[in-house]
């Protein structure tokens, strides 16, 4: 089962994949899944901080009527994880383009490369020690 993890400033960084089942090239897609996913986190995280606060409450962690968080730090690593799933999509399409023209691939789709891949971050802050993200897309 491929998966990758990396640190990036002070975050953790975990992707893992396996593949679906079904699918001719789902291996190759969770290992490229994993790859782009990390390598984008490992970006975006370097410098991305959550703010220091004295207090944390459930409000801390309250979501307009859109499902966002209403504090800016936390819906910005939200974001950032999710940008990490769309990336790793966009880099298994091109990894498909790209070998389109070999004999073995000429008669699959990108979806032959599906593969299920959670993603989770970490960091240290004074609420109860660790805030963990993570998020899950399955093809």
């Amino acid at each position: 089962m491929p998966f990758e993890i990396a640190r990036s400033g002070d975050w953790g960084i975990i992707a893992v994949a396996d593949g679906a089942g079904s699918k001719r090239f789902s291996k190759v897609g969770a290992r490229i899944a994993c790859q782009a996913a990390v390598n984008y986190l490992v970006k975006l995280l370097q410098t991305h901080q959550i703010v220091s606060r004295e207090k944390w409450s459930t409000d801390t962690f309250a979501r307009n009527k859109n499902g966002q968080f209403n504090e800016q730090d936390i819906e910005l690593t939200q974001k950032i994880v999710h940008e990490a799933l769309q990336a790793a999509y966009h880099t298994i399409e091109k990894a498909y383009y790209a070998r389109s023209s070999e004999k073995s691939i000429r008669q699959t789709s990108v979806s032959d490369f599906a593969t299920t891949l959670l993603l989770a971050v970490h960091t240290t802050v004074k609420y109860k020690r660790h805030l963990p993200f993570s998020v899950q897309c399955k093809p």
